[in-house]
């Protein structure tokens, strides 16, 4: 099962600073990565750590409270190099994000992968709202065709803002997934924070995560950081770092024997506004397991309106 349905957001913040992360996954984003910032996201399923790499577009994603943006959509594309011989991937998106009064945030994103010579398509949908002035939950779910995505998966997460000023955002997700192979289940639990700073651009997020994959009871722990620096309307810079293990490999040359692994995965991400309606994300991936290695460049397009 691919990590590139996790929907993993952490969801918009709603902190009324001048910007707020749109996410995370932790209920990550989603789907094939993860729909607008899967930054926060951390529901890592055992298997493919990283994801898609449209979702490590999505990993920088952020969206702004202001009233005059209620709806986002982004375009792109990424490819990936693969060592040992391995088929390159290729991977296409078109997401949304759409914030209505009073009624929460609704995010959805559609993938066309190929990963490890097999094409694939999956959707992802999930929905984000305040319960109080402190608390917000999110839940969502995605499903796709292919033997390394996931055939069914939902998450929940819930969120607590800390704090005179509700700069310290706190969050618990829960995830369960079907894999596209019609052998795996997997099973995470997630505790994740962030930290809005108040006299900079600045934050910082954080957070682990516990699977346990079957057959086998395969238990797993990841953990990631990561690190935006920008101000909404002009650009942001996202940093972001994940290592631990895998319950195992969802396809490829090694998907049998590849069980309970170690891995780490970096994210850059540069997305930058060219008018307050209109921009571009930029970005790149690398990733390491004992089988293989992985460079990635992703490009997008989004408009907001």
């Amino acid at each position: 099962m691919s990590i590139s349905h996790i929907i993993s957001i952490m969801p918009p913040c709603r902190l009324k600073k001048p910007f707020c992360l749109l996410g995370a996954m932790t209920l990550q984003v989603f789907l094939a990565g993860a729909v607008y910032a899967q930054d926060m996201v951390q529901t890592l399923v055992a298997s493919e750590a990283g994801g898609s790499l449209a979702a490590a577009a999505a990993d920088a994603a952020i969206a702004s409270e202001a009233a005059a943006t209620r709806h986002t959509l982004e375009v792109g594309g990424a490819t990936a190099n693969i060592s040992n011989d391995s088929p390159n991937w290729r991977d296409m998106y078109i997401k949304g994000v759409h914030h209505f009064d009073g009624n929460g945030v609704l995010q959805w994103q559609v993938d066309s992968q190929k990963h490890y010579g097999e094409r694939g398509t999956s959707g992802a949908i999930a929905y984000t709202r305040d319960i109080n002035p402190d608390w917000y939950f999110s839940i969502g779910a995605s499903s796709g065709s292919a033997s390394f995505m996931s055939r069914a998966r939902a998450d929940v997460g819930l969120y607590y803002k800390w704090l005179a000023s509700r700069q310290l955002v706190t969050g618990i997700t829960g995830m369960w997934s079907k894999s596209g192979d019609g052998v795996h289940r997997d099973r995470a639990v997630g505790l994740n924070a962030a930290y809005y700073f108040s006299d900079l651009p600045l934050v910082l997020q954080g957070g682990v995560t516990a699977n346990e994959s079957d057959p086998g009871s395969v238990t797993t722990n990841r953990w990631f950081g990561a690190v935006t620096y920008g101000r909404d309307k002009a650009y942001y810079l996202t940093l972001r770092h994940e290592a631990g293990r895998e319950g195992y490999l969802p396809a490829g040359a090694n998907a049998g024997a590849a069980v309970d692994f170690s891995s780490r995965v970096t994210n850059l991400s540069w997305r930058h506004w060219i008018s307050p309606k209109f921009g571009y994300v930029v970005g790149g991936e690398y990733y390491v397991n004992p089988y293989y290695h992985r460079k990635g460049l992703n490009a997008g397009l989004f408009y907001h309106f």
